[in-house]
């Protein structure tokens, strides 16, 4: 019996099967608001779909046969800072967003769907995983300073009373002197 269902398991086609084997960065991002961060999904298979989102926000990547290579569909939200990363060929679909901003923070997801030739959107089959992304932006401090200035004014009146007493004797000597002159000749 078990063999019979192995015989069956190998003979049932698995090409619809789909899955992203791995993520880059697995957990948390932090990053500074202003600086650049990078999110990488990687299939098992070849995808034609793959699309980040946050918020309501996509940037949506689709390979395309001609002209033989991913071409970015819709990514307006990201006013020119997404910009696609990865190698298709080793089935990775990532995204480079620059000047991170507050708006950025968030649970990120990786939609990706299963190139099927001749296919229309939403025939493949399709995995997503998820991402937190957190934009660590500057705290504004305002100090305000108040300075109080005092001035104390001290009026120190000093009197100095000075007398000054000049005595001023004047003595007038007046000195007569008579001479008398005696000569006697002989």
């Amino acid at each position: 019996m078990i063999w019979v269902l192995l015989l069956l398991l190998q003979s049932v086609d698995l090409s619809w099967t789909f899955s992203i084997v791995s993520q880059k960065p697995a957990d948390v991002i932090n990053v500074k608001q202003g600086e650049s961060f990078q999110l990488m999904c990687t299939a098992d298979n070849y995808y034609e779909w793959c699309t980040f989102s946050v918020k309501e926000r996509i940037c949506e990547y689709e390979w395309k046969r001609d002209p033989w290579n991913i071409t970015e569909a819709v990514c307006d939200d990201f006013q020119g800072r997404a910009e696609f990363q990865g190698t298709y060929n080793y089935y990775e679909c990532g995204i480079k967003v620059t000047s991170a901003t507050a708006e950025d923070s968030g649970l990120w997801k990786c939609d990706m769907e299963k190139y099927t030739r001749g296919g229309t959107r939403g025939q493949g089959a399709q995995d997503f995983k998820t991402f937190q992304v957190n934009v660590e932006v500057p705290t504004t401090t305002t100090t305000t300073t108040t300075t109080t200035t005092t001035t104390t004014t001290t009026t120190t009146t000093t009197t100095t009373t000075t007398t000054t007493t000049t005595t001023i004797i004047t003595t007038t000597t007046t000195t007569t002197a008579t001479t008398t002159t005696t000569t006697t000749t002989t």
